[in-house]
């Protein structure tokens, strides 16, 4: 023994001696001499106390101390490194200094305060009471009572844990205010445990804590250390307290499939990661936690079902379950960034979301509510979501709920999204799908960003009231079931519906932008809300259904409306600007506005059919590709604007008059011109202005025209059967050929200055016939029965046609008029045709160059006036004469 130990041996006596001490401390400092150590130390209780460092006076003059060695004028030695201790059964202290022996057993120790215990061997006691440090070179073994009242049960420095057991076999009470550290080591706790002290239990350096009956707490305290593991093969049960029982980020949580996880109150929280095979019971109003931090992870290597009714809330971190394992609660929480994983699946009944990630394959279903809350984002990230109950979204101003990679939502129950606008749905190949049977209410703004993605409602979503706007452009939006917007605007872009129906509110939009938006097979859409086509980015609404679509209102202002489909629009259809494609019909059957002087539309290859009132007060219309324009039968069609029809491209396109055509009082022509066709079975009406009819075309309706005005046939044209040109105003051939089909065409006044009318049927005049250039052709006849003037010294020809004047008919300039292939000009009976005051020494020509031989039929009175006027008949014109003829001059 040192000089230093002999000092502390003295201190020891004074300790246990009491009034003794002066004497004993004479005796230790004066009379040890020293000795080599022990080999076996043994308990026998000399002196009388339970301290390892007593030492007592005895008769003699001698001291002794608690250990079987000899007395000695000085205190004998206590056990020291090289030392095998054997407590006798007996209860022993280390009160005062550290102790450094070889080995302990057979019986019990309580190491205080100021205490230590230091063997470079075993343990192995009765019971042990710990309030400082044991270290041990092996393994210690308790087969009684483990009083854990603070301190280290260590191992030496490089010890592996695994090697260095702590083997509880008896109680084990953890129930002091200082921490209880285990270092290097492991505790294999094969009796009951309860952690009931205000001390944290440390796990340092790979300690593990083997739990293989129980574990009970009381306390809010934390289970610490560094890459400790806490290994539960029995039931670890918390209860009697309200607050957090924290297993740190430095503590791995094993779960065996021996072990238990009973939470009775309060909350245990896993902060560093672990797994499990065992059981979990979670009371009402009780909270497991897992928040696992830095690289972490708690992973579900069984199926595991959790119990009671209590919360399971994931706060940070990663969980993960694995391939064809489950995990499930019936009450669950994501609070913060926490990560839940696949590839297994998770199992709630109710689930509140705040933030966080849902990830790595696997489904998470929702049996009853989910609501999402709060001013955090939340993604599901190759992984789906099926909510089967109630759900919510609420809370939080440009929020968003994030769909990646392949991920799915999946609406099986009710939806709402309420309260604060500016929600939005982030998509990167993700969707989100409403099925049947499914209701999705949405209560205010939301957005669907980003893209590509998918939303597709095959239930019934419910938008409004309190929407403004709900923009969905950059996802396919595909519309499966039933729509009710209520308010605001819906924006939808790429997408389609199918044996969909769309109730649109008054006053709401649903706008169609970018890509085209597709209508299959039985789409129906009521409400007097409309569909909007914009000229944004290609907007296209594509009519592909093969039965006819009815919507209400539509405003096609600059997009494209197409497809093969027929649609309806049955209240009022607004065309700013854009344009109709595609081998389909668009049939307004209320009321079509064509507005906008300065925007331009086109109709390609489809056929535009009015069936109600149609106002058009500005912007040309293009008719291209065999495209057709119809103002159906007891419809109108309003023109108040000087735009006209154009076309640009592709076949000749037409325009159909069943109805009644008005140009109302403006100036400008209309015209069709060469590629658009007009045809007229109906009524055109025009207040003081003129109709170009330049492409072509037939009519067998009436052209009722205002004196001043005209209908102008500038190409070939057809009248047939049924055809009229009536009012004050005329008809006018200007080139290219008017054919007459009818029998009896009416024409109250018409004027020829060019081109060539022909036909098989008959022309009749009523007021006036002005002829100043072209031809008459054809077998049939031209009848005036007003009054018909010839003006103008070109020729007039009649080739094969017979033209009868039945009124008043008159020349006043020289002329030609020129009777072919057997051609007529028969003046009828009681009718007067007169050459009247040509020039002076000019004539009038009546020849024949081609064919049969012409005749001149006078049956009415044949007058002719002027100084040095010539008239010939020139041969091959016969004039035949049955009326009378006056001269005022000669006749030749």
């Amino acid at each position: 023994m040192s000089w230093v130990s002999l000092l502390y041996a003295g201190i020891g006596a004074v300790c246990a001696l009491g009034r003794h001490a002066r004497i004993a401390t004479a005796v230790a400092l004066l009379g040890w001499s020293g000795r080599a150590a022990f080999g076996q130390v043994t308990w026998d209780g000399s002196c009388g106390t339970d301290n390892w460092h007593t030492c007592c006076n005895i008769p003699g003059g001698l001291v002794d101390n608690n250990w079987d060695v000899d007395p000695s004028p000085q205190c004998p030695p206590f056990p020291g490194p090289d030392d095998e201790v054997d407590l006798n059964g007996a209860a022993v202290q280390i009160t005062v200094q550290p102790v450094q022996i070889r080995n302990v057993s057979n019986g019990s120790l309580t190491v205080t305060v100021s205490g230590r215990l230091t063997t470079t061997e075993f343990v192995n006691l009765g019971s042990l009471t710990v309030f400082t440090d044991v270290t041990a070179g092996g393994d210690i073994i308790i087969n009684g009572p483990l009083n854990w009242r603070g301190g280290t049960l260590a191992a030496p420095m490089g010890s592996v844990p695994a090697d260095m057991r702590v083997g509880a076999n008896g109680p084990i009470a953890i129930d002091w205010i200082t921490n209880s550290i285990l270092d290097r080591r492991t505790l294999v706790a094969n009796a009951p445990a309860s952690w009931t002290g205000s001390g944290d239990i440390v796990l340092n350096n790979g300690s593990v804590f083997d739990n293989r009956v129980s574990l009970s707490t009381n306390r809010d305290e934390r289970i610490g250390g560094n890459n400790g593991t806490f290994l539960n093969k029995a039931p670890f049960s918390k209860g009697d307290s309200t607050g957090v029982t924290r297993i740190q980020s430095g503590v791995f949580f094993d779960n065996s499939d021996l072990g238990a996880i009973d939470i009775a109150t309060g909350t245990l929280q896993l902060d560093g990661g672990g797994q499990n095979r065992g059981a979990i019971h979670v009371n009402t109003d009780a909270t497991l936690r897992f928040n696992t931090v830095a690289s972490r992870v708690f992973t579900i290597k069984e199926n595991t079902d959790v119990q009671g009714g209590g919360l399971v809330e994931f706060a940070g971190g990663t969980f993960v379950v694995e391939t064809a394992k489950h995990f499930s609660a019936a009450n669950a929480l994501i609070s913060g960034p926490a990560t839940l994983s696949g590839p297994g699946d998770y199992q709630f009944g109710d689930l509140t979301w705040f933030r966080g990630t849902l990830t790595g394959g696997g489904v998470t279903t929702v049996s009853g509510s989910c609501a999402l809350r709060g001013n955090l984002s939340r993604t599901i990230d190759a992984h789906t979501l099926d909510l089967r109950g109630s759900s919510t979204w609420e809370g939080g101003n440009f929020v968003e709920t994030q769909i990646f990679n392949g991920a799915t939502l999946n609406n099986f129950g009710e939806f709402a999204i309420r309260n604060e606008p500016g929600k939005r749905v982030r998509f990167v190949n993700g969707q989100w799908i409403n099925h049947p049977g499914s209701t999705l209410d949405v209560l205010t703004d939301l957005s669907f960003i980003v893209g590509p993605g998918l939303f597709q409602n095959q239930g019934r979503l419910n938008i409004g009231p309190g929407v403004s706007l709900i923009p969905a452009t950059p996802v396919q939006f595909e519309q499966l079931g039933i729509l009710n917007l209520h308010s605001g605007t819906l924006r939808v872009s790429a997408g389609r519906a199918n044996g969909a129906q769309f109730n649109l509110d008054p006053g709401t939009v649903m706008e169609i932008q970018s890509l085209p938006f597709v209508i299959e097979d039985n789409t129906q859409f009521t409400g007097l809300g409309k569909v909007l086509i914009p000229g944004i980015g290609g907007a296209a609404l594509d009519f592909q259904a093969p039965d006819r679509t009815e919507i209400p209102n539509v405003e096609l202002a600059g997009g494209t409306l197409t497809g093969p489909g027929t649609v309806a629009v049955t209240n009022q259809l607004d065309w700013t600007s854009g344009q109709m494609t595609g081998a389909g019909t668009t049939i307004s059957g209320t009321r079509l506005n064509i507005s906008d002087d300065l925007k331009s539309k086109s109709i390609s290859q489809r056929a535009l059919i009015n069936e109600g009132l149609t106002v058009w007060t500005g912007g040309d219309i293009f008719l291209n590709d065999n495209a057709t324009f119809t103002n159906a039968a007891g419809a109108e069609l309003e023109v108040q604007t000087s735009a006209d029809f154009g076309h640009s491209t592709g076949e000749s396109s037409a325009v159909f008059n069943e109805g009644v055509l008005r140009k109302r009082v403006l100036p400008g022509d209309l015209t069709f011109p060469a590629g658009v066709e007009f045809y007229n079975p109906g009524s055109v009406i025009l207040n003081e202005s003129n109709i170009e009819l330049a492409g072509g075309g037939l009519s067998a309706g009436t052209f009722d025209i205002v004196q001043g005005s005209e209908v102008i046939f500038k190409s070939f044209y057809i009248l047939d059967t049924g055809a009229r040109i009536i009012g004050g105003g005329k008809g006018r051939l200007e080139s290219d050929t008017l054919r007459i089909l009818g029998a009896d065409v009416e024409a109250q006044n018409f004027e020829m200055s060019g081109g060539v009318l022909d036909g098989a049927g008959t022309l009749k005049t009523t007021q006036s016939l002005l002829w100043d250039q072209g031809a008459m052709a054809g077998a049939g006849t031209t009848r005036s029965e007003g009054q018909l003037q010839m003006v103008g010294t070109g020729a007039k020809l009649i080739s094969g046609r017979t033209l009868i004047s039945a009124g008043p008919a008159s020349i006043t300039q020289p002329l030609t008029v020129r009777l072919d292939h057997g051609a007529r000009l028969v003046n009828e009976m009681g009718a007067t045709f007169s050459i009247v005051n040509p020039s002076s020494g000019t004539s009038v020509r009546f020849e024949h160059l081609l064919g049969d031989p012409g005749t001149f039929e006078n049956g009415g009175g044949f007058v002719c006036q002027g100084v040095d006027t010539i008239v010939d008949f020139l041969p091959g014109v016969a004039f035949n004469h049955s009326g009378q003829v006056e001269v005022g001059d000669r006749v030749g």
